[in-house]
Order: C-alpha cells, then sequence, then structure tokens
C-alpha cells in the first residue's frame, strides 16, 4: 500500500519517488524483538528456540550496514523527474544479500559467535536447546531479495557475510549484556532487574511452573505444608507431569529450594506469589479461599512490608478483600493462564501479562509494574503485552477467560452430539466452521464434556459472581456440560446391550473405562469429565472395570474395578469408553466409543 501510495503521488504531483524493501535486518543495537536478538536472549539464559517450520525456513539475512550504504547511495541518486510521460519517475528496489540462509544453519552460526564473544560457554549444546514447531499461519517458506535492479540503477549489492554479521553484532551483544551477572545476590543491586529472593506458596502445577520460570535468575523458596512434596523437590524430583518442568528440573541450573517452614520461606523475601488450591464449595455455592486468606495473614505476620501476589483463581472482590484486611504491603493479583502439561512452556511463551492492583496507589501501581516486568524478563518470548488494571478486572478477566474456553468445549460437544444423531460427520462440518479465521481450528474437538481443574470451577464460580444479574449464557454452559455427559451414558448404555446380549447377560453390561485422566499425558484426575459419565452408568446398573495406570491397585474410593492388565480389561468389557483415545486400542476398535475426533486435546 505505501508504494502504491507513492506512485500515485509520483504521477499526480509529479514527485519523484523510491521504495526500499529490506530483507530481514540484523546488527548491533537492533531492535530487541527481532528473531536474532531473541534467539541470542534466549540462548544466554538457557532457554529453547522454537524452529519454525521445522527448520526448513529459509530467510535472505541483511546485515545493518548494507541496508544504510544502500540507502545513502539511494539517496543520491533520485529517480530523474523526466524518466516517464506521464509525471515523476517512481522506483522499487529491494535491499537484501541475495542469498538466503537455512533457519537452522543462522542459529548454528549465531550460537558459535555468541561462544567466541563469550556470551555462552565452549560446551554449550545448542542442539538441546532447539525445539522444532510447524510453520506459523500466514508465513513463507522461503524469502530472498532480487537486488539485479538496485545493481543495475546505482551499481550497489551488499556483501557483508552472514558470520561477519553476525560476529559484529554477537561482540555488541557481550558488552551490552555484560551487566546482567547472575553472580548478584539478593540486596547487592537496587532496581527490578536485580537477583531476588521470591517465596512461592503452594508446590502444584502453577507454583512448580514459576519456581522453574523464576528460580534461573532468582533465588526461589517454595513453600508446601505436605512434607512428602518438599522432600521430593529437594531431591530434584518433579511434583506434576509437565515436559517443561521435568526438563527444567533435571537439565536446567535452578535456585530452587523448598520448606513447610513459613517463616523460612517469607523473612527476608523480595515478593511473595500465592499459589495455593481455591477448590469449589459447592454446598456454599463459591470458592474456598481459605487456604489464600491463610497464606496472606502468614505472609503479614513474617513479612508485613513484602508485595504479595495472588496467583490463585479467586471470586471477583476477592483481593480487594484481602488487602483491606491484610494492607501493610501491597496485595496485587495477576491471573495465570496455564495448560495443563504446558505449564512451564506457557509461562516462558505467555500471550499476555495481567496484574491488577490499586490503580490509586502510585506504589502499588509501581509494585506491579515491578512485577510484570519481572515476569516479562523470565520469560523466552519478549514482545508480551503487559496490562496493568484494577485487582477486581485482573480476576474477572480469569473467570471469563476460562468460561469462554468452556463455552467453546461445550458448543461443539453439541454439535458433535447433532452430528452423530443425524448421521453426519463431525469433522468435515468442524473444519468447514474451522476454516473461517474468526472461529479457527483450535480448542474444537469434541470430547466427553469440559472437566479438569479449573473449567467447571471457574465457570461456577463465575455464575455465583453474577448473583441476581440477568444472564442466560453463563448458565447455559454448566447446563449444557451436564448434558453431554449424561447424552454420553445414553449412548453408551444403548451401544453396549447388544454385545452383552450375545453372550447373555444384556442386564449385566460391563464397560470398561480407558484412562480417568481428562488430557492425553495427564496424570490428573481431577473433575475428568469421565466420572461423571461412569457415576451415570453404575446408577443405570452398569458395571464399571477401569485400566488406570496411574491408580495402582482397587482402594477405598476406587469407581469400579481397576484392571491394569490391558488385556484382560479389553477381554472383560463389552464396551470400552475412552475420553482420548490411544492407539493400543487399535485391536478393539469396534467396541471403543469414543469422541476423540481429532486425536488431539
Amino acid at each position: 500500500s505505501d508504494e502504491l501510495l507513492a506512485y500515485s503521488y509520483s504521477k499526480l504531483y509529479g514527485i519523484p519517488s523510491t521504495g526500499l524493501r529490506f530483507f530481514t535486518v540484523y546488527g548491533p543495537e537492533g531492535r530487541p524483538d527481532m528473531a536474532y536478538f531473541k534467539f541470542a536472549d534466549i540462548l544466554k539464559r538457557g532457554g529453547t528456540i522454537e524452529v519454525y517450520n521445522y527448520g526448513n525456513c529459509e530467510r535472505d539475512f541483511t546485515y545493518i550496514d548494507d541496508i544504510v550504504e544502500g540507502v545513502l547511495r539511494v539517496m543520491m541518486n533520485a529517480p530523474e523527474a523526466d524518466k516517464e510521460e506521464n509525471g515523476a519517475a517512481c522506483e522499487v528496489f529491494n535491499i537484501g544479500s541475495g542469498k538466503p540462509t537455512k533457519l537452522t544453519d543462522f542459529i548454528d552460526t549465531l550460537g558459535e559467535e555468541l561462544v567466541r564473544a563469550g556470551v555462552l560457554p565452549a560446551d554449550f549444546d545448542f542442539e538441546a536447546h532447539k525445539t522444532p514447531v510447524p510453520m506459523q499461519p500466514g508465513d513463507v517458506e522461503v524469502t530472498c531479495a532480487d537486488v539485479s535492479g538496485l545493481e543495475q540503477a546505482i551499481g550497489y549489492r551488499p556483501e557483508t557475510d552472514l558470520r561477519d554479521g553476525l560476529r559484529k553484532f554477537c561482540e555488541w551483544y557481550a558488552g551490552y549484556t555484560a551487566g546482567e551477572s547472575d553472580s548478584q545476590g539478593a540486596g547487592d543491586t537496587p532496581g527490578p532487574n536485580r537477583k531476588k529472593k521470591i517465596a512461592i506458596a503452594g508446590g502444584g502445577y502453577v507454583g512448580m511452573s514459576l519456581a522453574c520460570l523464576l528460580g534461573r535468575e532468582h533465588s526461589v523458596v517454595l513453600l508446601d505444608i505436605d512434607s512428602e512434596k518438599v522432600e521430593k523437590i529437594r531431591s530434584g524430583g518433579p511434583l506434576v507431569k509437565d515436559e517443561y518442568i521435568e526438563k527444567y528440573l533435571t537439565e536446567k541450573e535452578l535456585d530452587i529450594s523448598a520448606t513447610t517452614d513459613p517463616g523460612e520461606a517469607y523473612e527476608g523475601a523480595d515478593i511473595v506469589l500465592i499459589a495455593v488450591p481455591t477448590d469449589y464449595d459447592e454446598a456454599a455455592g463459591r470458592f474456598d479461599t481459605a487456604a489464600v486468606e491463610e497464606a496472606v495473614k502468614t505472609v503479614r505476620e513474617k513479612a508485613p512490608k513484602v508485595p504479595v501476589v495472588i496467583k490463585s483463581t479467586v471470586p471477583v472482590g476477592c483481593t480487594d478483600s484481602l488487602s483491606e484486611k491484610f494492607g501493610s504491603g501491597p496485595v496485587i493479583f495477576s491471573p495465570e493462564f496455564l495448560r495443563e502439561n504446558r505449564a512451564l512452556y506457557d509461562d516462558l511463551h505467555p500471550g499476555r501479562i495481567i496484574v491488577g492492583t490499586d490503580l490509586s496507589d502510585d506504589a502499588s501501581v509501581e509494585k506491579a509494574r515491578e512485577f510484570a516486568e519481572m515476569m516479562r524478563d523470565a520469560a523466552d518470548e519478549k514482545d508480551i503485552p503487559v496490562l496493568i488494571m484494577e485487582r477486581a478486572e485482573a480476576e474477572a478477566i480469569k473467570l471469563f477467560a476460562n468460561t469462554y474456553l468452556a463455552m467453546r468445549v461445550a458448543f461443539f460437544n453439541e454439535l458433535d452430539t447433532f452430528a452423530e444423531e443425524r448421521g453426519l460427520g463431525t469433522e468435515r462440518i468442524i473444519e468447514g466452521l474451522g476454516s473461517d479465521p474468526r472461529i479457527g481450528m483450535m480448542y474444537n474437538n469434541p470430547s466427553f464434556g469440559y472437566g479438569g481443574y479449573c473449567l467447571p470451577k471457574d465457570t461456577k464460580q463465575l455464575l455465583s459472581d453474577f448473583g441476581d444479574m440477568p444472564q442466560d449464557l453463563i448458565g447455559a454452559i454448566t447446563d449444557s456440560n451436564d448434558t453431554r455427559k449424561g447424552y454420553i451414558a445414553a449412548k453408551v448404555l444403548k451401544a453396549a446391550k447388544e454385545p452383552a446380549s450375545a453372550r447373555g447377560g444384556e442386564d449385566n453390561v460391563t464397560v470398561g473405562v480407558f484412562r480417568l485422566t481428562m488430557k492425553a499425558g495427564s496424570d490428573n484426575f481431577r473433575q475428568s469429565s469421565v466420572w461423571d459419565v461412569m457415576d451415570i452408568l453404575k446408577e443405570s446398573g452398569a458395571e464399571i472395570i477401569i485400566y488406570e495406570p496411574l491408580w495402582t491397585e482397587t482402594a477405598p474410593g476406587a469407581p469400579g474395578e481397576i484392571e491394569n492388565d490391558l488385556g484382560a480389561f479389553k477381554e472383560k468389557s463389552d464396551i470400552i469408553i475412552a475420553n482420548r483415545y490411544d492407539t493400543c486400542l487399535d485391536d478393539v476398535r469396534d467396541k471403543v466409543y469414543t469422541r476423540d475426533i481429532f486425536f488431539r486435546d
């Protein structure tokens, strides 16, 4: 559009114009959100670079000095006004090396020059810090500058060799980052960038992810009331099933300790993060926030002035109430948006950082900004939007975000119910919808209902927060999820009667449940939708047997007989239900009932 505008002006008003296209510029003092700068930052802090298109992209990297030289030469050789009959001349030139480089080769060369500049150790394992990922939507595989027009017009062609250019950048970068020493201790240097003592209350997904994220640059003390958890952390073992958390605990140099003593955790801390559970209390119709309140109270007893950041999900207005009650220091709310099994990855690559504080208090706003900066500095991603707002607004964002996701799950589940009942292809319908960029192809795989720790309780809490306010949609989401589970149970019972009848026991249906976990690869049973489906089936007289390797024996509280011999499990089951399918069921596919259309979460 710029080139078209310039062409129009040259023709309409007789203004000679030259357009320049720059190709992937790099060099010293460049933008920190550019790929080469981000890669250097990620490698320096020991992070992992996402290599798009599995490393098969090629880019025309152009050193900044070549760009400047090209611009200067073009400025001295403006198009002649009489070059064309109608109006002044308009030219467009490419300035690039004209020699595309594979992204993997570029990263390797950058790494070698970072070693040479002393930024990275000589034995740095580059392969361990590269993760191949698919092509980004809208991206292209190759960019290459055709500079023949530039060469013909002004006799210039960029000549800086890629290694020479990266060497100059890395030498500059070494000096630029020389002050970022990991040897600084808490209290050495004032300001948000010094090494801090960070206390984290709670050793679950959120707490462990935060500990790994912040433990690279700061001293983290993780507090938990469970002494077995604490001992496991001390021995370097993960408490949760998360690929990145497990990798960081075993491969990264992290400054993480653990304790059951609040005094050890909180005294001398620069900041305290609260990441304790807030289960939904069905009787009270709201979150049980007693653990959060107790944590804040204990912090104020041990460290009255230290800033407290609540990461636990709470009702709207809860943080304001806690601030009034324990307000000797700032109380901030910052929601997390983490996926199960991908918590640390999401902390390393956040879509946004949201911090709620008291906007009327300058000191509280400053503490909120310092916290946001600390989180952004710790992430591998750098171009992260930061939103500072009132505490209640941040709390509402968390609840509405998860309720929207629950709504999306419920929508595609109802679509699947419709398609199954009408004999239509769910997959084709969803692909047709997802082709609309306003809808997209994410978060659309049908299931037995939304579940897990967050979506069910957060949706109920938002409904509770509405109180007497008018609403229809929020309540309909929870109703839809209950309807879906009832529908699944009915379909399973109907499908199970034929094989049961064939063996002479139509009234004694045996339903095999393949895995109790909500997601593939998870170790979390909490609020999995299959539990409610099992309850309905049992109320209808079905016998339940379960294949769940993470549940080692049939114990009090088990929802049915545990049969972890897979062959025996298959043999005993009239029908097998699987919220998420696994290829180990291929040999009995004809007796498996699943709505896992895309074979992903």
